[in-house]
């Protein structure tokens, strides 16, 4: 039986070498462009969310703006709150953007002059000050920001313990990583 099993694995090696020669430009692990970390100098990688025709994560240039960002996910959903947001702002690296729904569609509006906490220079003090958010929730991402370095993104903050989906979407619109 073990002879069996053995001979069976050594076909399946011999099966995927003799793939790889017909093909040697198969790749058996898909990749996924989009997630890719390399980053051309000049570039700033942005990610966008809420009232967006495709949420996700671009690269533009560096001198974008917010209506760059928007143009480039595809525009705002007619269920956009364009007051809560000002498209000529200058965006950066890693920024993350959550564009809301007008209320009465999802979310209610938080207005973009909304003093938001640095989760990568914030003292326990200042993030305890987040609705959601306890003293022993801000030493463990004080902790977190110590020892993995500087939040790339604002879900990173997810990884902290205490710290889930519906914490996240409590408080994201209040952190903010510069």
């Amino acid at each position: 039986m073990i002879k069996w099993i053995i001979g069976a694995l050594i076909g399946v090696v011999v099966m995927i070498c003799a793939f790889m020669i017909i093909d040697p430009k198969a790749n058996l692990i898909p990749t996924n462009s989009s997630t890719s970390s390399i980053q051309e100098e000049g570039t700033i990688n942005v990610e966008v969310d809420g009232a967006i025709v495709n949420p996700g994560i671009y690269t533009l240039s560096i001198d974008a703006t917010l209506q760059d960002l928007v143009n480039e996910a595809g525009g705002l959903l007619s269920s956009a709150d364009r007051t809560c947001f000002n498209l000529d702002i200058e965006i950066k690296n890693y920024d993350f953007f959550y564009i809301p729904f007008e209320a009465g569609y999802q979310e209610e509006c938080v207005p973009v002059t909304e003093n938001k906490v640095n989760i990568n220079s914030a003292t326990k003090e200042e993030l305890s000050s987040i609705n959601g958010i306890s003293e022993t929730i801000a030493e463990k991402i004080i902790e977190y920001r110590e020892t993995n370095g500087e939040y790339k993104t604002l879900e990173e903050i997810m990884n902290v313990s205490g710290i889930g989906t519906k914490t996240y979407e409590k408080i994201r619109d209040f952190i903010t990583l510069r």
